[in-house]
Parts: C-alpha cells; structure tokens; sequence
C-alpha cells in the first residue's frame, strides 16, 4: 500500500509539472507570436518612413496610400495598434503631405479645390476610430474582429484627425476668409466651406471662424 501511495504521488507531480511545462511552452509561444507581430509593425513603419524621406519635396507620400498602412495596423495587428497607441503616428505621417498638397494650390472656397481633399481626409475617421465606424482587430496577422468601436479609441482617433486638420488646412481656411472671400459677390461661400469642414472640425474651432473672421466681415 505503501508503494501504491508513492506512485501515486510520483505520477500527481509528474502530471503537475507536465501542466506546467505545456503552460511554459504555450507561454512561449505567444511571447514569439506577438514579437512576431510587433517585427512586422515595426518593418511596416519603417518602410512608411523610407517613403517619406524619398518623397521629401515631391508631394509627399499619397493620402490613399498612408491610410493604407492604418488599415493595415488596425486590422491585422490590434493588439500592437491599441498597446503603443500607433494612432499616435498619423499626424507625423499626415501633417507633412497635407502641408505639400496645399502648397499646390488647394483653395477652400472653391468646391472643386477644396472637396476632393476634405473626402480624403473624412476617409480616415472610422480608420482611425472616429464616428463612422470601422473595423475592430484581430491581435495579430491573422486579421478578424468585429466591427463595434472602442469608445476610448474612437475618442482618441477622433482628436488626433481634428488636430491635423487643425494645424494644416484651418489656416489656410482662416487666411481664404480673411483676404479673398468677397462678402459682397460671394455671400454663401463662408457658410459652403463650413459645412463642408464641419465633420473634421472640433466645435471651438467651427464657431471660432464664425466668431473672429466671419461675423466681423459680415458686419462690415
């Protein structure tokens, strides 16, 4: 009996260190899955950044194609994309091709010059995680997720495309009010290019224009 129990015993600690052993190894195979992945996110940025350095002066890298790579982070690596916050990144990959594009001629009171950019631009909200929607992550390469936001993240990417906006085409649309919008000849075109701004917009800067550039013309 006494043998019994002993075997017993040996065979318990052998099963106990066996559980053990296969949630070591489990263990270690997600830490390799997830520097997997983080390896992936950081190549993928890197080439974001070597694109950037070529296009330097030449347009900058294209609107479309930046969005992409914010897909791409979203969708198939979320757990990365949520961890280091990489909705962070935008205004540092955003702000210097917004800036090369208006340089070109973009004028905000003209529909024609104005429009197509604001729609590029509305095309990073549910990517980023502002109103709209947008896909939700996976945790890894293999993509997945559902589609319900993360309040906290849509918050978040909603005020990190609001800022871009913010330092790049709301001074142009400033300095457009100011010194070319006739109230006279073109009465609607101040209210057209705030509507069309609104949904990037945060609401102090809105009735900010409306306060200190468009109420004092009108009131001329």
């Amino acid at each position: 009996h006494g043998l019994d129990r002993r075997m017993k015993h040996d065979q318990a600690r052998a099963d106990n260190l066996t559980a053990s052993l296969l949630t070591l190894s489990k263990r270690v195979d997600e830490g390799h899955d997830k520097l997997t992945s983080l390896g992936k996110v950081t190549a993928l940025l890197e080439r974001v950044a070597a694109k950037m350095e070529e296009a330097e002066g030449g347009g900058g890298v294209p609107l479309d194609a930046l969005l992409k790579v914010f897909k791409t982070l979203k969708e198939h690596f979320w757990e990365e994309y949520v961890s280091f916050e990489l909705w962070e990144l935008a205004p540092s990959l955003l702000i210097p091709t917004l800036l090369s594009l208006l340089a070109q001629g973009w004028d905000p009171l003209v529909p024609s010059s104005r429009d197509p950019l604001l729609e590029s631009l509305l095309r990073w909200r549910p990517v980023l995680g502002g109103r709209g929607g947008g896909g939700g992550g996976g945790g890894n390469d293999e993509g997945g997720g559902g589609e319900e936001e993360n309040p906290l993240l849509a918050k978040a990417g909603e005020a990190v495309l609001q800022e871009v906006v913010r330092r790049t085409l709301l001074p142009r649309v400033r300095s457009a009010l100011t010194n070319l919008w006739c109230v006279k000849t073109q009465p609607h075109d101040a209210v057209s290019l705030l509507q069309a701004l609104q949904p990037l917009l945060r609401t102090d800067d809105g009735e900010g224009l409306g306060t200190t550039v468009i109420m004092p013309k009108l009131a001329q």
